[in-house]
């Protein structure tokens, strides 16, 4: 009894092991929940940051955008003091920077070359920035070489004609060091790039705020941007630096397609594994993404799990004490009457079914007598069982014996019948192919008179409709003759009216050349008007605009008289062309009227011979259907005789197949006899092997085996 303790102990700790599996698990949910929880959280602060970046790199270029346009445009100095006021009122903003291409602010350049806030290539492009409580101005560097890589600010943008974002950097600026993100927008003046405008946001508020955030108290946070460079982090040297990672790659394309990822690893500057969310940050207007960190450590997440697992197995390991102390006093009066039932269930097991119950030698009322009174009886079934299948074996045997000599006097009985069968299935089957080949003569025959007839009677029936169809063509042709008169006569009309159209047209033509002439001088009027406007300066501007119009108005004229001119000369030459074909017409009506009345004479001469036709096919239809007929009854009578004799021997090809199948269920029979008979000696055998009453082994019977028929062996084979 006391081996129960082991597994006792093994099945606590598998239980302890699950439980340990699922709070595990548990946790793990948890603390991932928590920090994409915080981690979305806090992406909202830096989006924040980089959204007020957005608006006032747009407000600025807006602004600078709107004052060009009006009448007296802006000048450097004002637009300088502008960008101080936005960086003066915003203390989230570090400064700001515009640089403009050559010329494209106000065509000065040239006047501004080495004048303070600029450099010698007197371009617009002042960099104002916070210096302690002031506002200072330095000129913009790094901006003229495209191949420089520290100029993709400006060149990098001007291909890309869409706002960015750009990674971290650090500038010396007024005796210091900053580090500021930038974000630039590109200015674009009618489709044409002119220049950038940046925001720069100073990270070192950003900073402590990632250090600030300690999930589980050891845990860390980070910005990273889309190329896999670090923006803040709890490490002050790792800021700029491409972000260390062995997944990188991975991390990076979730970034960039703006997705969460996360991963489990074992971070360097905690020493210990943690589980790592990244959640994307949008940046406004970019189509970029940056991506927040949190970091949890996994020894903390766990911590609960740990301390419960070592408090359970202290407790399991003094129950275990506990219960072996209390069992070792009872195993002893257990074990002895255990050893003894199965000493016989051994017996048992090796075909000893005599056994009593009183052999158990257990004469208590608990669970070790209900098992010994349970085993007991379960003997005595298997005893009188044992004895009933004897029983059935002989009696098996007997009825196999009979079975397969009944099965060989059936197969012999249905070989004689199948004979039979099988010569009237020949005698019918040669019979139909006899009839069959005569009824298929007969049908050609049939066949072809009645085609003759069809053919001859569809002949009359044409013959007949020529007839008639010439008879109303010869009445038809009488009127196109009429027809094509009336057609002349109105194709000599039509020449006269198209000639009469033809002098309209040159008539307009000599309009049209007398409303050019009066276009093309208005059009010169309209410009001695307009340089004398000119001349006139501010007082004649309302003139000008006069004389344009004019102007305009005379070449519209001259336009449509020229587009009228070409519609006229196209419409002349295809009135003259009409006039032609007009006469063209008249001739071939008055010769068209002559072929018709030929044509009619012809048809006359036809029509008596279609007459004629028509007579000799309607005879030849009579006769081809009286032999038809005769054909068709003559082919009746011998498809008729041909089906009976079809199903004579289809009939007869039925019964041989069931006589067949009959045969051959015989046969099988006499083989299921025999193999009945060899599994009821097989059982006598595996009887004999139990012991029943009498302290010996019963030994099977033996019977006479059953003789296979020679149809059964000739299966068998």
């Amino acid at each position: 009894m006391l081996r129960i303790l082991p597994a006792s102990l093994v099945v606590f700790m598998a239980g302890l092991g699950v439980l340990a599996y699922y709070s595990r698990a548990m946790l793990y949910n948890e603390a991932r929940d928590k920090a994409e929880e915080m981690a979305w959280r806090s992406s909202a602060h830096v989006t924040a940051r980089m959204e007020r970046a957005c608006l006032v790199a747009s407000h600025a270029r807006d602004a600078i955008l709107s004052l060009r346009g009006t009448e007296k445009g802006i000048s450097r100095e004002s637009y300088t003091e502008l960008l101080k006021d936005l960086v003066r009122s915003d203390p989230s903003i570090f400064g700001i920077y515009t640089a403009w291409e050559p010329n494209a602010f106000d065509g000065r350049d040239e006047e501004y070359r080495n004048k303070p806030d600029h450099d010698d290539t007197g371009r617009y492009i002042p960099w104002v920035a916070r210096a302690g409580d002031t506002v200072a101005v330095d000129p913009c560097t790094y901006y003229l070489d495209e191949n420089d890589p520290d100029s993709d600010w400006y060149h990098g943008t001007k291909k890309a004609m869409h706002n960015r974002a750009y990674d971290p950097a650090s500038w010396e600026f007024q005796g210091g060091t900053v580090t500021v993100v930038d974000y630039i927008v590109p200015i674009i003046e009618d489709g044409a790039f002119s220049g950038v405008l940046a925001a720069e946001v100073e990270i070192s508020d950003l900073q402590n705020e990632i250090k600030a955030i300690r999930p589980y108290e050891t845990g860390f946070a980070a910005v990273i941007s889309g190329s896999g460079v670090v923006i803040a982090h709890p490490d002050d040297s790792a800021l700029g630096e491409p972000y260390a990672s062995p997944r990188a790659g991975d991390i990076l394309s979730a970034i960039n397609d703006g997705k969460v990822f996360s991963l489990e690893e074992k971070s360097e500057m905690l020493g210990t594994d943690v589980l790592q969310i990244y959640v994307p940050v949008s940046i406004t207007g970019t189509g970029q993404h940056w991506a927040f960190l949190v970091a949890v450590p996994l020894d903390k997440v766990f911590a609960p799990v740990h301390r419960m697992m070592w408090a359970a197995l202290g407790v399991a390991l003094a129950g275990v004490l506990v219960l072996g102390g209390m069992l070792w006093p009872i195993s002893g009066k257990i074990s002895k009457p255990i050893l003894n039932i199965a000493l016989l269930a051994e017996r048992a097991g090796e075909g000893d079914l005599s056994i009593t119950r009183d052999e158990f030698e257990v004469d208590t009322r608990d669970e070790l007598g209900t098992t010994a009174d349970a085993l007991g009886a379960m003997l005595k079934a298997q005893r009188e069982a044992m004895l009933s299948a004897m029983d059935a074996a002989l009696s098996t045997n007997k009825r196999s014996e009979n079975l397969a000599a009944l099965a060989e006097e059936t197969s012999a009985t249905v070989d004689q019948i199948l004979n039979m069968i099988r010569d009237l299935a020949t005698s019918s089957k040669e019979n139909a192919e006899v009839l069959e080949r005569l009824n298929t003569g007969v049908g050609r025959i049939a066949d072809g008179a009645e085609a003759s007839s069809s053919s001859a009677s569809e002949g009359a029936s044409v013959a007949a409709n020529v007839r008639s169809l010439s008879e109303s063509t010869v009445k038809s042709m009488g009127s196109t003759v009429e027809s094509i008169e009336k057609v002349r006569r109105l194709a000599d009309r039509s020449r006269t009216d198209i000639a009469a159209l033809s002098d309209s047209v040159n008539r307009v033509t000599q309009f049209v050349d007398t409303i050019t002439k009066i276009a093309d001088q208005t059009n010169l009027l309209a410009l001695n008007a307009a340089i004398e406007a000119a001349r006139a300066g501010e007082a004649g501007r309302g003139f000008a605009v006069v004389a344009d119009e004019v102007r305009k108005l005379a070449e519209d004229s001259s336009r449509a008289a020229g587009e009228i001119r070409n519609i006229i000369g196209t419409l002349g030459e295809n009135a003259d062309n009409s006039v032609a074909s007009a006469e063209e017409t008249a001739e071939l009506a008055k010769d068209a009227a002559s072929e018709v009345e030929r044509a009619r004479s012809l048809l006359n001469e036809a029509l008596k011979a279609i007459v004629t036709i028509n007579e000799l096919m309607t005879s030849i239809a009579n006769t081809s259907g009286e032999q038809a007929t005769s054909c068709v009854e003559m082919a009746r009578a011998v498809e008729k005789a041909t089906l009976e004799s079809s199903v004579i021997a289809r009939n007869a090809m039925e019964i041989k197949d069931s006589a067949e199948e009959t045969s051959k269920a015989s046969e099988s029979t006499a083989l299921e006899a025999e193999e009945l008979n060899t599994l009821s000696l097989r059982l006598e055998e595996t009887l004999s092997f139990f012991k029943l009453e009498g302290g010996t082994r019963n030994g099977p019977t033996r019977l006479p085996p059953v003789a296979k028929s020679s149809r059964a062996k000739k299966s068998a084979r």
